[in-house]
């Protein structure tokens, strides 16, 4: 089952503010779309990992596996290396204004190629700008709490050297504060799309 991670951010936020339940009612929206009988395996990518490590602080999660992840994507004490909150707050406002440009700029930046760029704004011609702009809000204000990504295993962190989105460091400091390896693939944000990491991601995975 795929969870639907930019209608999630919508009902998230309200007025402006990320709900202050937000990593609970993100647990109980994968709840309801899965069997428990199965066994519960999440992969998460960008915003997506975020809430995979909500889900595993609150769900009985056998295999994590995260993508792209990070504890907070913002700059803070927590994440030295993350993105200025002021760039992202006038990306959000731009999104209303130059909505092509924001989104070409964030391709560029996830290292897509033409085609996965083509393929992604596909994807995302049908998602309103307010969604968009709601999914910036949840990015500025979550966080996530190491303890939650403990309590899954087996655990694997993914993330590629070159990511222009959440920096690489970024995504160590997640591995550590969970006590996990940080593995490591050639490319930028969308790693796991490229041909020659597929079957290493795959078998990481």
């Amino acid at each position: 089952m795929v969870v639907d991670v930019m209608a999630l951010c919508d009902r998230l936020i309200v007025d402006n503010r990320l709900d202050e339940n937000w990593a609970w009612k993100t647990a109980e929206s994968i709840r309801a779309i899965t069997n428990p009988a199965c066994g519960l395996h999440i992969i998460g990518w960008s915003t997506g990992a975020i809430m995979a490590c909500a889900a595993a602080g609150h769900l009985d999660v056998e295999n994590l596996t995260l993508l792209s992840s990070t504890l907070e994507f913002c700059r803070s004490e927590q994440n030295p290396y993350g993105w200025p909150r002021k760039i992202v707050e006038r990306m959000a406002a731009k999104l209303g204004d130059d909505r092509q440009v924001v989104l070409a700029d964030f391709y560029d930046r996830c290292g897509m190629d033409r085609p996965q760029a083509e393929a992604a704004a596909v994807d995302i011609a049908g998602i309103g700008t307010a969604t968009l702009q709601n999914g910036l809000r949840f990015l500025m204000q979550a966080r996530v709490e190491p303890s939650w990504i403990k309590a899954a295993n087996p655990v694997r962190i993914l993330h590629g050297e070159s990511d222009r989105i959440i920096d690489l460091r970024a995504g160590g400091l997640l591995a550590s504060g969970a006590g996990v390896p940080l593995t490591r693939f050639p490319g930028g944000h969308a790693f796991w799309g490229e041909k020659e990491n597929a079957a290493g991601v795959t078998a990481a995975g």
